[in-house]
């Protein structure tokens, strides 16, 4: 009996682990939305003693009781199993099965300053930092509380940043491994060798720089000797340097391992690691707000291993490290700083707060106000904005809950959003699953015909008569009335702001003299823009939340029912406009019309993203590769391709809000679940449909030998071409050049800007454009043909243009399909499936 007392006794749960599936992405919201279908709620344990056991979208593995000191066997399940409670002070921990890393190596010339408190260069801590995480990273553990032995796909890329001089070696040290405890040792062995290539190469270059410049200095000091003696001004005009300033690096760093994150294996957890002795500053207030954008945007952590000794009073030639700076970022990312353990690294603690505070900090309450929306609403946009849960309180009299959320904005500048609402008696699973009762009705309008008319009809001219013109709105909202009779939840939220004493007497104190620091103007200017996105997104919350109110935003009319578009764009215009403007299509449309914008919908949905390439027109343009008479080139088109997408679209949709651009589905099961489709941008949903269905709508001729076959309208990729895609705008001058830096070089010292993307420039030399990071990163080989040879007369406009058709003709009987084209220029690319050595995917 005392046995059966002990194992019904319910137990406060104090760490729970769960492991995610790896089949698609687990959003944010989706974990917050777990804890919230189980907080306050009594959960059972039954342990499970292999991975092959979990195959749900979130796995309980195992949980630990409070005072969990007190067992003896960390490991042993036996002792947890039973019943336990998921209280305000649990804390939560999602593995991922699968992880992918960008490892970047901050190669810039402080890294070889000498460590005068550990006697050695910090080059050498680079190599060795990255071994000791790694070895750690990859070697199995057990989750506490159970028997699993833990060890999930690891993927990992390293990058050799060098930041002033473009070396001839690949800086890309390690693509795409995915690391075991078994190949740990080769891998590192080949980084080794290929860091060494990259040391070598990077101080010969170093050594013939150097050489340059002391010759130049030299000659500089010979001329001003000579213009002693002599009357004649002699002008000195300094040689440009194209040098990247120390914020610029940090942004760099961060590009290079989002395109590294880009190429490996998706539906797994992401993270940049920076490796780094932390000269560097920060970037305008601008640029780094964008930075830390991107980073929350793609959930993907940042973490840094800092070489080297902290900052002392004997620094070597003033080299500080800006601790301040990497330990911001990391928590605002929820990455780590200083800490290469795989727990702390990838963990998501929804309860964990990393907070690092160095002066005191003053609070003061900024927005307080009343939200008509759900608290899942609420709390789904906060988390895809950055916020991070810090706390969550429940008041058991008032069925309250009380969640505090917290947005590291700047280094010790913290926004905190307290949200406050009912607690949902009914997890959001249950409601979705439950059948609603369905009630049929009727109304029957009885009036006269002007009456009628007037209600019914659209209106062509603007009536001038106040009292009619009442009288319509009042009829439509008195039929409007029976849907919005439902009480709708409320959230109470408040926006408290934690700083310093300067920087609250900044953004709020009204300013008598004007800040001449633009670093410091740019601060209180954003901030004042985070703020009132807040405002504009409870605008967004109360309009989404209407859906479930009122049918009239579900109620589709007949004609766009029937597969008219709810907007067309006019030409010569960035506006969609309405296709009728009959009223119940402007209410209608006034509803939906928000779903245009792409970044709304990213905000407020969990979105998943499909690559595909659409199939070209046939038969090819005739100036494709030389122009006409006229100087032109003719554009590759896909408008076949493009019309048999839409066509299928439609029949799969429920409606059109824009032809070619947004597709809304419907879903009956649960009916606030929307599908947001934009095959433009490549962004659609069941392609492998529009493929399989699509590819006997039309039949095309083939490129060299075949009679007639087959075409697919589309073709899916796993990777996004767009990032990684080179787009010229006009042909290079110089061939034998990947980039021409004396272009830069001239333009920069002329005080002239150039026109097109592959010379262009910017204010700042310093920053690297999209091309010179594809330059550093990718692999790329450039054959060129002469079409001449010695004496031999150069070969005709009308050859060339046969001999460029035929390498077209062959690269598409290769598999190869146009990705862009501009100025006779044509991107094809090949989607390819990389195998190991194990002849593993």
């Amino acid at each position: 009996m005392i046995a059966m007392s002990a194992k019904s006794t319910v137990k406060e749960a104090d760490n729970v682990f769960v492991l995610m599936t790896d089949k698609y992405r687990i959003s944010r919201n989706m974990r917050a939305q777990w804890f919230f279908e189980h907080f306050h709620k009594h959960i059972r344990l039954q342990p499970k003693h292999s991975m092959e056991c979990f195959d749900s979208e979130i796995d309980l593995v195992s949980i630990l009781p409070a005072n969990y000191q007190d067992y003896h066997d960390l490991g042993s399940d036996s002792q947890y199993a039973g019943e336990y409670f998921i209280s305000a002070a649990t804390k939560v921990t999602f593995f991922s099965r699968r992880y992918r890393l960008a490892f970047v190596l901050d190669l810039s010339p402080s890294i070889s300053s000498v460590d005068i408190q550990r006697n050695h260069i910090l080059l050498d801590d680079v190599l060795r930092s990255v071994s000791t995480c790694l070895r750690g990273l990859v070697q199995p553990f057990y989750i506490p509380g159970s028997q699993i032995l833990f060890a999930p796909k690891l993927f990992v890329t390293v990058i050799a940043y060098i930041p002033f001089y473009s070396c001839d070696n690949h800086q890309v040290l390690a693509q795409g491994w995915q690391l075991t405890h078994h190949n740990i040792e080769s891998f590192l062995s080949h980084l080794r060798s290929n860091l060494s290539d990259i040391i070598a190469s990077l101080s010969e270059i170093s050594a013939k720089a150097k050489d340059e410049r002391d010759e130049e200095e030299q000659s500089a000091s010979d001329i001003m000797i000579e213009s002693l003696f002599q009357k004649s001004e002699t002008k000195n005009r300094s040689l440009p340097t194209l040098l990247a300033t120390p914020d610029i690096s940090m942004v760099n760093m961060l590009r290079f391992g989002l395109l590294a994150l880009q190429l490996l294996p998706d539906n797994s957890s992401a993270g940049i690691v920076i490796v780094t002795d932390g000269m560097f500053s920060m970037p305008n207030a601008n640029t780094l707000e964008s930075a830390l954008t991107q980073l929350r945007h793609h959930t993907i952590s940042c973490s840094f291993i800092q070489t080297g000794s902290s900052s002392h009073p004997h620094s070597s030639l003033g080299f500080i490290p800006y601790t301040d700076l990497m330990k911001f970022i990391s928590t605002a990312t929820f990455g780590a700083y200083f800490n290469a353990y795989f727990y702390s690294t990838h963990d998501y603690g929804l309860n964990s707060s990393r907070e690092t505070r160095d002066q005191q900090m003053v609070r003061n309450k900024q927005i307080e106000n009343t939200v008509s929306a759900q608290l899942t609403q609420v709390l789904s946009c906060r988390l895809r904005e950055g916020y991070t849960i810090k706390s969550v309180n429940y008041i058991p009299n008032e069925n309250q809950i009380e969640v505090c959320l917290l947005l590291p904005w700047r280094h010790n500048v913290n926004i905190e959003y307290n949200l406050s609402s009912t607690l949902p008696t009914k997890s959001i699973s249950d409601e979705s699953e439950e059948t609603a009762p369905e009630c049929h009705y009727e109304v029957i309008v009885e009036g006269s015909y002007y009456f009628l008319h007037d209600v019914t009809c659209a209106i062509k001219k603007p009536i001038k008569s106040a009292y009619r013109s009442a009288t319509i709105t009042q009829f439509w909202t008195t039929l409007k009335s029976d849907d919005s009779e439902e009480t709708a939840p409320e959230c109470h939220y408040e926006v408290i702001v934690e700083g310093s004493y300067y920087f609250l007497h900044d953004v709020t104190c009204a300013i008598k003299k004007p800040i001449k620091s633009a670093y410091r103007s740019a601060t209180i200017t954003q901030f004042w823009t985070t703020l009132k996105s807040l405002s504009e997104s409870d605008k967004h919350e109360i309009h989404l939340h209407n859906f479930t109110r009122n049918a009239w935003s579900r109620n589709i009319p007949e004609s766009i029912k029937n597969g008219v578009p709810l907007f067309y764009m006019p030409p010569n215009s960035s506006d969609a406009v309405i296709s009728s403007k009959n009223t119940v299509h402007s209410q209608f449309a006034q509803y939906w019309k928000w779903m245009l914008n792409v970044n709304v919908c990213e905000k407020w949905m969990h979105t998943h993203r499909i690559n595909v390439i659409l199939e070209h027109d046939y038969p090819l343009p005739k100036h494709l590769h030389l122009p006409n008479t006229s100087g032109r080139y003719t554009n590759i088109q896909c408008r076949q391709a493009l019309s048999s997408l839409s066509v299928l679209l439609t029949e799969l949709s429920s409606f059109v809000l824009l032809e070619n651009h947004s597709y809304i589905k419907l879903l009956q099961k649960n009916i606030s679940s929307l599908n947001y489709q934009k095959p433009k941008n490549s962004q659609t949903n069941d392609s492998r449909e529009a493929n399989e269905k699509s590819k006997s709508d039309w039949k095309t001729s083939s490129p060299l030998q075949k009679q007639w076959v087959d075409v697919n309208c589309c073709v899916i990729i796993k990777k996004s071409i767009e990032k990684i895609l080179i787009r010229y705008d006009r042909i290079p001058k110089d061939f034998t050049q990947i980039c021409d830096r004396n272009a830069l070089f001239a333009n920069h010292l002329n005080g002239s800007n150039v026109s097109h993307n592959f010379y262009a420039t910017n204010q700042n030399l310093s920053s690297l454009n999209m091309f010179q990071i594809l330059n550093r990163y990718l692999y790329h080989q450039r054959w060129i043909w002469a079409t001449s040879y010695g004496s031999a007369p150069r070969l005709s406009s009308s050859s060339l243009a046969k001999i460029l058709a035929v390498l077209t003709k062959l690269r598409l009987q290769e598999g190869f399909h146009f990705a862009h084209n501009d100025s006779g220029i044509l991107n094809m690319i090949k989607e390819l499936s990389m195998k190991d050595q194990n002849d593993s995917h």
